[in-house]
């Protein structure tokens, strides 16, 4: 994947955010239909306000699937969009903290294509193990509401998923900073019925820079 933002000041305290991300998968796996080719374009824009003791966000997001699976007709490709979905249209409402030593998040999301909604709560809290090297433990939730999920037979509403990680962010420059990392995907209700792997390990690593 590979993603770029831009964040413009308005005022002091009010912000606004532009950010696009592109992922592309090879050697997929679902049921029907193996070893499949899958991408998808985020295109992002939203306002961010510092409240003193929190950020709080709001933001809208357009998913394009170019390449997707249909969960009720598992196999079908080339424009059919993850769950028979070619384009997805999504606003939200994010919240971001720190207590002490950990990093706080959330965010509530609504689908108007769908016409569902789902919501996430991560943590995570930085160890500086020398000046240019530092461990990351985090933890994320998710959480989905009524038919984020319509695949026929899926729970409706219920835990998604607990995505424990550890990374290790290096400083290679002042702008530039390399992350290997670990984590342990591990599906909840929503999910159990609806994936062809239910939990797995999963690792890689990402080169951030900023200007």
């Amino acid at each position: 994947w590979a993603g770029v933002s831009l964040s413009v000041p308005l005022t002091e305290k009010l912000s606004l955010g532009f950010g696009a991300l592109y992922t592309s998968t090879v050697d997929t796996t679902a049921a029907g239909a193996n070893d499949f080719d899958y991408s998808e374009l985020d295109l992002s824009t939203s306002l961010t306000y510092d409240a003193g003791f929190a950020k709080l966000g709001l933001v809208y997001t357009h998913y394009e699937f170019f390449d997707g699976f249909s969960g009720s007709n598992a196999g079908v490709r080339n424009g059919a969009g993850e769950l028979n979905v070619g384009g997805v249209e999504e606003v939200g409402a994010t919240i971001a903290t720190s207590v002490g030593p950990v990093n706080l998040y959330g965010g509530f999301y609504y689908d108007f294509t769908i016409g569902a909604s789902y919501a996430e709560l991560g943590a995570d809290a930085p160890i500086e193990i020398t000046s240019w090297l530092s461990l990351v433990p985090a933890v994320k939730a998710g959480y989905g509401f009524t038919n984020y999920y319509t695949i026929p037979g899926s729970r409706q509403s219920g835990l998604t998923h607990v995505i424990p990680s550890l990374s290790a962010p290096i400083k290679l420059t002042k702008t530039a900073t390399l992350t290997p990392y670990v984590a342990y995907n591990i599906s909840l209700d929503t999910r159990h019925l609806n994936n062809t792997q239910d939990s797995e390990i999963f690792g890689g690593v990402k080169l951030g820079v900023t200007f």
